[in-house]
């Protein structure tokens, strides 16, 4: 049977053979090294770009950095570099963000030997952005999945990930679900739930097959 093991951000899974496991892994655990490889071998990897650990920390990931780690580790599946909102952030910066997320998809997916391993990020300041969002993806990107990232809501300024209580609040929930019917609605994506995973209680969602 296989298990689904959540490397995080964080360092190195401790068993190296991994032949049987679906892994979750990050850009950012890779991002200083000389020579970036796997030091284990999976039966399907994930690899998340990063960017929403370097955007809590103030930290800016340079574009082709990222883009060489990726094409050198080949996984199953992997982000374009995005941009996540922060508690705060005005609508005008969100949809700035939101733009250089979609020149990145574009970019990754002509300029890259990435291909349909690609997963771009979806995100949303309201209902609306969230439906036209959906729906330049449907029309632009070439790709099995999208990912969820940054849903705003009423309390998004209350949400730090799940690295806290872990515990998802059911306004997290609500926007998940209604994102979730959007994609459904407007498009043919799968979806990956970007660090929703990272909560103990939804870890089998991490990566929705």
């Amino acid at each position: 049977m296989s298990m689904l093991l959540w490397v995080g951000e964080q360092k190195r899974p401790l068993t190296v053979d991994r032949k049987s496991d679906l892994v979750m892994d990050s850009v950012i655990n890779y991002y200083g090294d000389e020579k970036p490889r796997l030091a284990y071998d999976p039966k399907k990897l994930f690899l998340d770009n990063g960017a929403f650990t370097a955007n809590m920390q103030g930290l800016r990931l340079k574009a082709e950095r990222v883009m060489q780690i990726q094409e050198t580790l080949l996984p199953d599946k992997t982000i374009p570099l995005d941009f996540p909102f922060r508690a705060g952030m005005p609508t005008k910066q969100m949809k700035n963000r939101w733009q250089k997320t979609r020149a990145n998809i574009i970019v990754w997916q002509d300029s890259t030997k990435l291909g349909k391993r690609l997963v771009p990020a979806l995100h949303a300041w309201n209902k609306t952005s969230l439906e036209n969002n959906v729906r330049w993806l449907q029309k632009h990107v070439d790709s099995d999945f999208l990912a969820l990232g940054s849903l705003v809501s009423a309390r998004f300024a209350e949400f730090g990930g799940f690295f806290g209580d872990r515990t998802p609040t059911r306004d997290l929930i609500d926007m998940l679900s209604l994102a979730i019917k959007c994609v459904q609605q407007n498009s043919d994506f799968r979806v990956h739930l970007m660090g929703f995973g990272s909560s103990p209680l939804m870890l089998h969602l991490s990566w929705v097959t």
